[in-house]
């Protein structure tokens, strides 16, 4: 997938490092454990509930799907964070049964970042214009070897965004060999942001489902 989606809500320790897919990178297809239901989980509070599939890259050696824990983001200079260091508890990603269970809390407030003071195109409207939020793209095992993140294919991926009140992002920004087409309507807390690419139209629109068809993914 092209590098070409805009990010919202970081701060210094979630800096911008690795921000392409893995599985995008790499050209691999993602593979989908038997018996596993292709069901997106649905945000309550801090809680993904039923949890959604999780696919392995090809490629990965067996010793990946033994990894159950991936309660850290990717910080600066390639650190690991534990996210119960930016998130008060409960803060916890772990995999069980083949799928994904996410219990996230509330984001530190020196973790959040006023929306209109990020990398948000101008012409964008941030509505109201106060609204902080905290973006959390991809979660990772403890020594960083693999990453878990949402995505449906190769031409559209998820992050999750935490809002600290209800926002709208409006607009159209159009820069050479790209078209960018923001529609997002966040509520208070938690929020799936989803990224779809067209040829040099990527849209972006917001969730509290992570559609049907998209699978959190294993990658290294």
């Amino acid at each position: 997938m092209k590098n070409t989606f805009k990010v919202f809500g970081i701060i210094a320790i979630i800096a911008v490092i690795g921000f392409s897919m893995a599985a995008c990178k790499n050209g691999t297809t993602p593979t989908t454990p038997p018996g596993v239901d292709d069901t997106g989980g649905t945000i309550t509070g801090s809680t993904i509930t039923s949890g959604a599939p999780v696919t392995y890259t090809a490629g990965l050696p067996e010793e990946a799907k033994s990894r159950t824990n991936f309660s850290y983001t990717r910080g600066a200079l390639d650190t690991w964070v534990l996210l119960s260091t930016i998130i008060d508890p409960p803060a916890s990603v772990t995999i069980t049964n083949g799928k994904v269970d996410i219990k996230l809390g509330t984001p530190k407030s020196a973790s959040l970042e006023i929306i209109t003071e990020t990398d948000i195109p101008a012409d964008i409207t941030v509505t109201p214009s106060d609204a902080k939020s905290f973006r959390i793209r991809n979660f990772y095992t403890d020594d960083g070897a693999y990453n878990l993140y949402p995505a449906k294919g190769d031409d559209r991926e998820a992050a999750l965004i935490y809002a600290d009140k209800n926002v709208t992002l409006q607009g159209t920004h159009t820069s050479p060999g790209l078209t960018e087409v923001y529609d997002i309507s966040l509520k208070q807390g938690w929020n799936y942001v989803i990224y779809s690419e067209s040829g040099s139209t990527v849209k972006n629109t917001a969730s509290t489902t992570l559609p049907n068809g998209f699978k959190w993914t294993v990658s290294n």
